[in-house]
């Protein structure tokens, strides 16, 4: 159980790690705003009186809520959603 970590690949590569870590926190960014916008539009909607504008939210959030963003990610990678 003596297993040590082997960081000289990180030493071999920096651009390339470097790399990696601007796309995930770009795409991180991108989707924490991305989220808040169809939060804000969903909500400002829901102040609406019109049945017919509620309704489709109300459907759009019970089908992701308490879901981890993984498994809509999955469903609609393999075409199910």
């Amino acid at each position: 159980m003596g297993y040590r970590w082997d960081f000289s690949v990180i030493l071999r590569f920096p651009t390339w790690w470097l790399n990696a870590i601007g796309i995930t926190l770009s795409y991180s960014v991108g989707t924490v705003i991305g989220g808040m916008i169809i939060g804000v539009i969903c909500g400002v909607a829901l102040l609406s009186h019109r049945r017919w504008v509620t309704a489709p939210i109300y459907g759009y959030v019970e089908l992701f809520r308490c879901t981890p963003l993984l498994v809509p990610t999955w469903r609609v990678s393999i075409g199910e959603l």
